[in-house]
């Protein structure tokens, strides 16, 4: 499975690249993106199977990157800090 994340916080990309390399056999990450724009087009270029994603970022939200994604074939972990975010992300 290939992954990418999508945070615009350093040491949140850092932390969730460790877990995965570490607890997750068979995941590979293949890309890394600081904002819901940049991450767009990581998507559109990597085609990943899994996209790791903030909520809050400069730019826009993860929210707005789903809407703006136009093929959403992946599937997708909200890594928000956030809870009040928890029920739309559901």
């Amino acid at each position: 499975m290939k992954a990418v994340i999508i945070d615009d916080e350093k040491d949140a990309i850092k932390s969730l690249s460790i877990i995965i390399n570490e607890y997750c056999e068979g995941v590979e990450l293949i890309g890394t993106a600081n904002s819901a724009l940049s991450g767009i087009k990581l998507i559109n270029e990597l085609s990943p199977d899994l996209v790791l994603l903030d909520v809050e970022m400069p730019g826009g939200t993860g929210f707005d990157l789903l809407e703006g994604t136009a093929n959403r074939d992946f599937l997708v972990i909200f890594t928000t800090a956030y809870e009040h975010y928890s029920i739309r992300a559901i």
